[in-house]
């Protein structure tokens, strides 16, 4: 018998063998939603290239090693390793942000997901302007 866990896809609880992180349905979506959001026209090359840089990597390591839980999911008692990085302001529209550490929040997966789909930037830059 094999470990099952929910589909790392929020909101969905299909079961999925330990080896696989999303459900089929899902594989496909966001390897579709992903390729979409890399290659869109607003990302420049500066902006693509910033993620592949050492001091975006050395950067992501440090915050994981001071925070390494889900900052929202400890906010609800929840203790969840956190496995991403978040920018609170978005570095394409706050550029010389990027490598500041006050900017950055650890999540896991699913709370990451979550804030990108609820228009968390959208609103944030509309407050903005």
């Amino acid at each position: 018998m094999s470990i099952l866990h929910k589909c790392r896809k929020s909101g969905c609880h299909e079961l999925v063998d330990t080896a696989s992180d999303y459900c089929q349905k899902h594989t496909r979506a966001y390897a579709r939603e992903y390729d979409k959001l890399r290659t869109s026209r607003e990302l420049t090359k500066d902006y693509r290239r910033f993620y592949h840089s050492k001091a975006w990597r050395e950067l992501r390591v440090e915050k994981l090693s001071l925070d390494p839980l889900c900052e929202e999911c400890t906010k609800h008692h929840i203790y969840t390793l956190a496995t991403e990085i978040h920018h609170k302001h978005e570095v394409f529209y706050h550029w010389s942000e990027r490598l500041s550490i006050e900017n950055l929040m650890s999540l896991c997966k699913s709370c990451h997901e979550k804030i990108h789909k609820s228009g968390y930037y959208r609103a944030k830059n509309s407050e903005e302007k």
